[in-house]
């Protein structure tokens, strides 16, 4: 199978979709929850990276991730 760069031409297809009442509810709470661990992991990247900066023992930085 080729790979998109490997085609002569690449097509796209733009579609507009109408979800129900019920359907926004679960996109809305499916991008909550999934903005809401981007957020973490980025608050543990920095708590992290700030660790590394104080050159704490590993033992440390260890006990603080869990």
């Amino acid at each position: 199978m080729k790979s998109m760069a490997q085609m002569k031409c690449h097509y796209g297809l733009k579609v507009r979709i109408y979800p129900s009442d019920r359907q926004k509810k679960i996109i809305k709470i499916n991008s909550d929850a999934s903005r809401f661990i981007y957020n973490e992991m980025v608050a543990i990247n920095n708590e992290l990276w700030r660790l590394k900066q104080v050159k704490l023992p590993i033992d440390t930085i260890q006990n603080r991730i869990e």
